[in-house]
């Protein structure tokens, strides 16, 4: 019988025994680790545990009681793009908007009595030393265009007759809730008595302009309203030395591409300020108001109104985007400048019946 040779057997079974020896000491490893994660995860969620259970013995700070009378404010609207006269139809403009001299004058109500309120109630706590209603232009819808002449509601002069009195009320509404008022007044573009804009004699051939000089007249008893109609097409009025510049802005070209209307905005903007400039320090201004462009919004140093008159047959086949009727509102403070900004809604489809 042959000799067996077990060497091969025993070289094996140490290099299993091997094999086993390191894969014990890798999982012992591998559960001592797991083991300290643990312990980790233990005084961590023990931390967390003891963090949800204290309680801040930190008290509120103290704020010192209001003074009344001490902060005062200049109540500001903008009322521009009303175009009085003008008639919009819904059928025209899929149900967004309707517009006629009735619901004109609904408007300018809605429009005063939200200005009282905003100022008189939602910021009752400012002392006012007045209100500022900015009369920015394209008061009337003008006979500019064929269509408008064909559609207007009436004549440019029987459409001034017809809204004096409502104007007048709602300048009397504001300055029985604020006491004061001042009235800055700039013509726009469709209330010109020309086809072309002229550059000579440009605001005196404005409906805008003569319609506000009767109202001026109108109210000239009432002591507690003045009055700044200035016969060129921009003006600066300050507010505890912050400067305004008032202007329609239909010198300001574009705003039908993506950019919107920031681009003629800004150029313009620009412009009036290099050309004040360029004139005298005593030209240069804070910020800039206008309308024109019938969308509400508010930049560092600009506020652009929007239109009484709402979205219209024009922006619609224009693809122009959609904005209720809103009346710019903001509070001018000596400490803070132009502040609490928004736009006042002046549409009301129950009221308006339609």
């Amino acid at each position: 019988m042959s000799e067996v040779d077990l060497s091969e057997f025993a070289a094996l079974n140490h290099d299993k025994a091997e094999g086993f020896r390191r894969q014990r000491d890798e999982e012992k490893r591998q559960r001592e680790n797991l083991e300290k994660r643990l312990v980790e995860l233990h005084k961590r969620y023990d931390l967390v545990t003891a963090i949800d259970a204290m309680e801040s013995s930190a008290d509120p700070w103290k704020r010192a009681k209001p003074i009344k009378g001490k902060f005062h404010a200049i109540a500001n609207t903008i009322s521009s793009d009303q175009h009085f006269g003008e008639v919009v139809r819904p059928e025209e403009v899929q149900g967004s908007n309707a517009y006629n001299l009735r619901i004109a004058t609904l408007r300018l109500q809605q429009h005063a009595e939200k200005f009282c309120e905003l100022g008189l109630d939602h910021l009752g706590y400012l002392t006012y030393d007045g209100a500022h209603v900015w009369w920015n232009g394209d008061a009337f819808s003008g006979d500019i265009h064929e269509e408008l002449a064909k559609s207007n509601e009436m004549s440019t002069l029987a459409t001034v007759d017809h809204m004096l009195d409502p104007v007048i009320s709602f300048l009397k509404t504001i300055v029985e809730g604020y006491g004061k008022l001042h009235v800055s007044v700039r013509r726009g573009n469709h209330t010109r008595t020309s086809r072309k804009v002229p550059a000579k004699g440009r605001v005196r051939e404005s409906f805008d302009w003569l319609f506000m000089r009767i109202v001026q007249r109108e109210l000239a008893s009432d002591g507690r309203i003045t009055f700044d109609i200035p016969e060129s097409d921009d003006g600066i009025v300050a507010q505890y030395g912050h400067r305004f510049l008032a202007t329609h802005g239909d010198q300001f070209k574009g705003g039908s591409g993506i950019s919107g209307i920031m681009t003629p905005l800004a150029l313009g903007n620009y412009k009036k300020l290099k050309r004040n400039l360029s004139i005298g320090d005593h030209l240069v201004y804070d910020t800039m108001i206008l309308g024109h462009f019938h969308s509400y919004l508010t930049l560092p140093g600009l506020i652009v109104n929007g239109a009484l008159k709402g979205y219209d047959e024009y922006a619609f086949v224009q693809n122009f985007g959609y904005q209720d009727p809103l009346q710019a509102f903001w509070a001018t403070t000596p400490e803070h400048g132009p502040s609490f900004h928004t736009g006042i809604a002046v549409m009301n489809r129950k009221r308006e019946g339609w």
